[in-house]
């Protein structure tokens, strides 16, 4: 594996790793963490265990030494004996990590992709003006940061999810009737590739 980018502070850490090494024929790699992804051993795709046995890897780097990577039913990667958040993404031989003090998401996306084509079910009035595959592609990619911020599959990204911009940079929202909150979003841009995530979490009360 090739570390690409990381930065640390007090609050998070993210890294962006290439995978260049298969780690399928390791009997150690399936080892680690073995709760993330428990079934891994029927999966049909070595391309895809290898993502996850190196994500495995990353994050056993990243964590403290007595915490374990799980996952909840919806799939969310999870961080127990830990007060911090985790949130994990791939695309091809890339893999993004961020672990915070609060509740985080992270996403990758490819500035090639054509979102055209979907941008009817994600788009909505109040996003930022998009006028080119860019603008579409940094929204498209801070509604995924925002849904796997909570990762409640009822929440809809053109009807609960927001990308705005002011003078400090983008914002994203979330405004489901039982899941309201607000958090900067950061942008990375590495060759074609568009790294996102969040930078800060502030959770709005609902009222009943």
């Amino acid at each position: 594996m090739t570390l690409l980018k990381i930065h640390k502070n007090i609050d998070y850490e993210y890294q962006l790793w290439e995978i260049d090494t298969d780690l399928t024929k390791s009997k150690s790699a399936y080892k680690v963490f073995p709760e993330y992804h428990p079934n891994i051993r029927s999966y049909k795709n070595n391309f895809r265990i290898n993502q996850i046995l190196n994500t495995r890897r990353i994050i056993k780097e990243m964590a403290d030494e007595n915490v374990f990577l799980t996952q909840n039913i919806d799939g969310k990667p999870l961080l127990s004996n830990s007060n911090q958040h985790i949130s994990i993404t791939n695309h091809k031989n890339f893999i993004a990590v961020i672990i915070a003090n609060y509740l985080c998401g992270i996403d990758l996306e490819n500035y090639n992709r054509n979102l055209n084509e979907i941008k009817h079910k994600y788009l909505n009035s109040f996003d930022f003006p998009s006028n080119n595959n860019k603008d579409l592609s940094k929204i498209w990619c801070g509604k995924e940061v925002l849904f796997k911020i909570n990762g409640n599959p009822q929440i809809n990204f053109k009807k609960h999810l927001f990308v705005e911009k002011n003078n400090a940079g983008i914002i994203g929202r979330c405004e489901h009737d039982d899941i309201s909150f607000d958090s900067n979003l950061s942008v990375i841009n590495f060759q074609n590739l568009l790294l996102m995530f969040n930078t800060s979490f502030q959770e709005k009360i609902t009222n009943d």
